[in-house]
C-alpha cells in the first residue's frame, strides 16, 4: 500500500529528496468507500515553496483520498459540503446511475450532505473523482478537490499477469500557476475560458519538484 510505504520510509525518502534538491513525494491516504465519509472543507498545504496555500481539501488530504473498490462491490459514501459553494462529486469514468453520478443539478449547499450508493460494475482500471458544480468544476479541482478511484478485479488482473499491488505508485499530475508568494493563481481569461487554464508548474500529488 503506497501510504504505508510512504510512512515507513518517510525519514529516508525525505533525506533523499533533500539531497536531490526536491520535495518528498506524498501519497494519498487510501479509503474504501463502504459507508465512508468524504468531508470537503477549506484547508492549507505547502505545495513546495514553503508557504501554506489556501486550498479545498477532501478529508483534509492532498491529494484527495484514493478510493479503492473491487468490481461488484457497493460504493457507499456520504459527502459533506463544508465550503462556501454548492458542491457535488462526480465519479469520472464509472457507469453510475444518473442520480448517483454527480450531475450538477444534485449539488448541495454549504452545510448539507449527499449520500451515494450504487454497485460498481466497471472493469478494473484507474478512474478519478472531482467536483462537478456547474461553472465551478475547474476552479474547485484546481484548488484541490480531486483524487484517484481504483477499481480492482482479481480475476482480470491475474489473467493479465499484473504485478503485485505493492508495485503501484499512484500519481496525480497537475499543472498550476503559482504566484510569487507560492499560492496557486486561477484566473482564466480569453482563450483559456474555452481551451482550459494552463500553468507552467508541474505538480505530482500536489507537490512541486517532487522526488
Amino acid at each position: 500500500i503506497p501510504g504505508a510505504e510512504g510512512s515507513a520510509a518517510s525519514g529516508g525518502s525525505a533525506r533523499q529528496a533533500a539531497s536531490l534538491g526536491g520535495n518528498r513525494l506524498p501519497f494519498a491516504p487510501e479509503l474504501r468507500p463502504h459507508e465512508a465519509l468524504l468531508r470537503v472543507a477549506p484547508g492549507t498545504r505547502d505545495l513546495g515553496r514553503g508557504v501554506e496555500a489556501p486550498l479545498l481539501l477532501v478529508n483534509d488530504a492532498l491529494p484527495s483520498p484514493l478510493l479503492r473498490l473491487t468490481r461488484g462491490e457497493t460504493f457507499s459514501a456520504r459527502m459533506e459540503n463544508g465550503i462556501e459553494d454548492p458542491l457535488v462529486l462526480h465519479w469520472h469514468g464509472l457507469t453510475a446511475p444518473d442520480d448517483m453520478d454527480g450531475h450538477p443539478r444534485f449539488a448541495v449547499p454549504t452545510g448539507a450532505s449527499l449520500d451515494y450508493r450504487f454497485e460498481v460494475t466497471d472493469r478494473a482500471g484507474t478512474y478519478w473523482y472531482h467536483s462537478h458544480t456547474h461553472h465551478l468544476t475547474g476552479r474547485h479541482t484546481y484548488r484541490g478537490i480531486g483524487g484517484l478511484l481504483l477499481v480492482d478485479d482479481p480475476a482480470e488482473e491475474a489473467a493479465a499477469g499484473m504485478p503485485p499491488r505493492e508495485r503501484e505508485i499512484p500519481l496525480v499530475l497537475q499543472d498550476r500557476r503559482l504566484g510569487p508568494d507560492g499560492i496557486p493563481v486561477y484566473e482564466p481569461m480569453g482563450p483559456s475560458m474555452m481551451n482550459g487554464f494552463m500553468g507552467p508548474e508541474a505538480l505530482a500529488n500536489g507537490t512541486l519538484d517532487a522526488v
